[in-house]
C-alpha cells in the first residue's frame, strides 16, 4: 500500500510543489526504508515513461519522544522536520487527550514537552534544515511567543482555529528578545512550569516574520 501511495505522490509531483512528510517516525532506519521504497517507486514510473519531478523534499514528523531525542539523526537524513505537537504532548505525558477522565492532565507547557520541542528545533538548526510546528500549540496565541522564541518561523495551523489570527498577530507584538526570554523561561529548571504568556503590553517587530500555512493534523 505504501508503494502505491508513493507512486501516486510521484505522479502528482509534476503538477505542483510537492513535499512528502513521513509520519510517526521512531527509528532512523524507517527513513532509510522509506527512501528505498521511494527510489523503487521512481524507478517503476521511469520504466513506464511517466514523468516525475527531479527533486522532491522529504521530511519527517517528530511526534513521539523517541523521535525528538533522535532529532539530530533524522535531520541529517531528511530535508526538513515538522513537530507534531498534539501527539508529542500525548505520548510524552502518557495522556489520552480524548479520554475526559484524564484530559485535564494534558499540558502542552509541561517542561518535558518544551524541552523535546527545543531539542528538535536545535537539531534542525544545527543541520541547517527547516522546521515547522504543527498542531494545536501552533494555533494557540498564548503559546506563540514561547514557540517564536525557540526559533521556528513556520507554523501549520487549522484555518478554522479561533485563535489562528491571534497567533499570527503575535509576530508584531513580541520583539525577538522578549520571545527568546519566554522560551528560556519555558525550558527552565526541572519541575518548573513556565508562565503562560499573554499578548498584551508588548509591541515590536520580529526580524523574520513567521509563516503560517493551512490545516495540518498533527
Amino acid at each position: 500500500m505504501f508503494l502505491v501511495q508513493l507512486r501516486a505522490l510521484l505522479r502528482a509531483s509534476v503538477h505542483g510543489n510537492l513535499q512528502i512528510l513521513l509520519p510517526m517516525l521512531t527509528q532512523p532506519h524507517e527513513v532509510d526504508e522509506a527512501m528505498l521504497l521511494l527510489a523503487q517507486a521512481r524507478q517503476e514510473l521511469a520504466s513506464r515513461g511517466e514523468p516525475v519531478a527531479e527533486h522532491i523534499p522529504v521530511g519527517g514528523m517528530i511526534e513521539v519522544p523517541a523521535a525528538a531525542l533522535s532529532a539530530g539523526i533524522f535531520a541529517s537524513k531528511l530535508d526538513f522536520l515538522a513537530i507534531g505537537t498534539n501527539d508529542l504532548v500525548q505520548y510524552t505525558l502518557a495522556i489520552d487527550r480524548t479520554d475526559q477522565r484524564i484530559a485535564h492532565l494534558y499540558d502542552e507547557l509541561h517542561p518535558a514537552v518544551l524541552r523535546l520541542i527545543a531539542l528538535t528545533i536545535r537539531a534542525a538548526r544545527k543541520a541547517s534544515k527547516p522546521v515547522c510546528v504543527c498542531g494545536e500549540m501552533a494555533g494557540e496565541h498564548r503559546v506563540a511567543p514561547l514557540l517564536l522564541g525557540m526559533g521556528p518561523r513556520s507554523f501549520s495551523i487549522a484555518s478554522v482555529a479561533p485563535s489562528a489570527r491571534q497567533s499570527e498577530s503575535a509576530q508584531g507584538r513580541y520583539p525577538p528578545a522578549h520571545a527568546a526570554g519566554a522560551s528560556h523561561a519555558g525550558a527552565g529548571r526541572p519541575g518548573q512550569h513556565p508562565p503562560r504568556p499573554g499578548l498584551s503590553g508588548h509591541r515590536g517587530c520580529l526580524g523574520h516574520a513567521p509563516h503560517f500555512s493551512g490545516a495540518v493534523n498533527a
